[in-house]
């Protein structure tokens, strides 16, 4: 397990509802996802996910940035890095 500060990006794309015509879709896609629930609680989410796999307390996290989008397809992508002490 990982030592010292460490520094989490995330980035979220939130799939469009199925009810939103085409029209729509074409219009908010990559679009800031203004919807619940908001980036604050999904940064604690990961963090708390990868407490115990990538460090011992999440404590260490230094620094945590997140994004969320509108997309046709949900996808979550995760970035760490070990910082220097």
């Amino acid at each position: 397990m990982w030592e010292g500060p460490i520094s989490i990006h995330f980035s979220v794309t939130r799939q469009m509802p199925k009810s939103w015509s085409n029209k729509m879709k074409a219009k908010m896609d990559g679009q800031w996802c203004l919807t619940r629930p908001d980036v604050v609680n999904i940064g604690a989410l990961i963090c708390d996910a990868l407490e115990g796999i990538l460090y011992h307390e999440d404590k260490t996290v230094v620094s945590i940035t997140g994004t969320k989008r509108w997309g046709y397809h949900a996808i979550t992508e995760i970035g760490v890095e070990q910082l220097e002490s």
